[in-house]
C-alpha cells in the first residue's frame, strides 16, 4: 500500500493499491516519470504481504532504469539479500569507508571536492613550504602504493613510513591543538553524498551498527558528523587517525596508534585496537553491508569475528568515481554492486528498506 499525503491540503490522504508491484511504483517516483505525483509527497509502507521476489524485482529495474548501476551476479546478489533480510536486521551492520564514500567525489558542477587530508594540506594557516614536502612524500609514495609488482605485505613498512612522515611535518607546523582546530576549521568542501545523512539516522533509528574506516585524519571526520548530528557514540564508530596531544601543554606529540593507512583499515586492526566492550555489537552481527570506492576498501571486514566464509553474508557496494573505463571492469569484479559517478546514497537507502527500514 502506498499513502500519499496532498502539500495542498496535508490533513486528506490518498491510498494506491495495484496489481503493480508497488516498488515498482516507487522506483517510478525516484527514478523515472513523476508527472502522475505531482503535487503530492511520498511517503512509503512496504507491508509485510510483500514476498521476497516482489523486493527482488526492484533490483532488475534498477539495472535497467539506471545508466550508473551495475550488478556482478544479480543471482547471487539475490541470494544474498534473500539470505541477510531472512535474518533480520538484528543480524546486520554496515562497515564504511569515508572519503569518497559517504562524501561526495565532485560537486554538481563536476569540480573535484576534498577529502579528510585536504583540509591539513591546503589550510591557509599553513605554508607553501608545508604542501610542498607533503607533495615531495606523495610523489615517493604513492608511486609504491599502487606498484603491482609489489605484495601488499611488502607495501606496509613503506606506507608506514609515509604516514608517520606527514603527522611529523604536522608538528613542526602546527603549534598546538587548538591551531590545529583553527586550520581545520572550514571543512566546507567536504560534503557527504545526498541521502548519506539519512542513511546514518535510519540505521541509528534502527539499531544497527555503523563502523566508519578512513586512512585520513579523524577528528575532520568527526566534526564534521557532529556538525550534522549524525554521531551517535552507542552505534556509530570511527576506526581513523586521531592526532596526540600533551595533556598539559597540548602541542602534538604524535598520532595515536595503530597509523591506519589503506592496508591495514579492516575489521580486525579495529579490534585489536579497541576495549572489547565497544567492539561487542560489531563482533556478534554476522552479515555486512560493505561500501567503498577502492580495491583496498574491499578488506574492510576482514577480521571481524562471524564475518568468515561459513557464516556471515557480505554484500560489497563499490562507487567508481573516476577513471571510469580503466577500472570498471576490475569493479565489476569484485564488488557486487558497482555504482557509476552518482554522488548520492540512493541505493544503499534501498537495500536498507528491503529489511522493512
Amino acid at each position: 500500500m502506498l499513502i500519499f499525503h496532498s502539500t495542498e491540503n496535508p490533513t486528506r490522504t490518498y491510498n494506491y493499491n495495484s496489481s503493480t508491484n508497488p516498488l515498482q511504483v516507487l522506483l517510478s517516483v525516484l527514478y523515472g516519470s513523476t508527472r502522475m505525483f505531482n503535487q503530492v509527497w511520498l511517503m512509503l509502507i512496504i507491508t509485510n504481504t510483500l514476498t521476497f521476489k516482489d523486493k527482488m524485482d526492484v533490483l532488475k529495474d534498477y539495472e535497467h532504469k539506471s545508466n550508473n548501476l551495475r550488478f556482478r551476479n544479480i543471482d547471487e546478489l539475490n541470494g544474498k539479500l534473500k539470505k541477510m533480510t531472512q535474518d533480520s536486521r538484528e543480524s546486520l551492520q554496515v562497515i564504511t569507508d569515508f572519503d569518497y564514500t559517504l562524501s561526495k567525489y565532485h560537486d554538481g558542477d563536476g569540480v573535484r571536492l576534498g577529502s579528510s587530508w585536504f583540509f591539513v594540506e591546503n589550510s591557509p594557516l599553513l605554508p607553501l613550504s608545508y604542501r610542498e614536502k607533503t607533495k615531495k612524500l606523495h610523489d615517493t609514495y604513492h608511486p609504491i602504493e599502487v606498484d603491482p609488482k609489489l605484495s601488499i605485505e611488502e607495501k606496509i613498512p613503506h606506507m608506514e613510513e609515509w604516514y608517520r612522515k606527514i603527522i611529523i611535518l604536522i608538528t613542526e607546523y602546527i603549534t598546538d591543538e587548538k591551531h590545529f582546530k583553527e586550520a581545520i576549521k572550514d571543512i566546507s568542501k567536504l560534503q557527504l553524498r545526498d541521502g548519506a545523512p539519512e542513511f546514518i539516522r535510519q540505521l541509528y533509528n534502527n539499531h544497527i551498527p555503523l563502523l566508519v574506516f578512513s586512512a585520513g585524519f579523524g577528528e575532520i571526520i568527526k566534526n564534521l558528523l557532529i556538525q550534522r548530528d549524525l554521531l551517535h557514540s552507542e552505534y556509530t564508530k570511527m576506526h581513523s587517525n586521531f592526532l596526540e596531544f600533551d595533556q598539559t601543554s597540548k602541542k602534538i606529540i604524535g598520532v595515536k596508534e595503530p597509523v591506519i593507512h589503506v592496508f591495514n583499515k579492516n575489521g580486525g586492526a579495529y579490534i585489536a585496537s579497541t576495549p572489547p566492550k565497544e567492539t561487542e555489537e560489531i563482533r556478534k552481527r554476522k552479515n555486512i553491508l560493505l561500501l567503498g570506492d577502492s580495491m583496498g576498501d574491499l578488506s574492510m571486514s576482514h577480521g571481524i569475528d562471524g564475518a568468515n566464509e561459513n557464516e556471515s553474508t557480505i554484500i560489497k557496494i563499490g562507487f567508481l568515481n573516476h577513471n571510469i573505463d580503466d577500472f570498471i571492469d576490475r569493479y565489476i569484479k569484485e564488488y557486487d554492486v558497482v555504482i557509476i559517478d552518482d554522488q548520492t546514497m540512493n541505493f544503499p537507502l534501498h537495500i536498507l528498506r528491503l529489511f522493512k527500514i
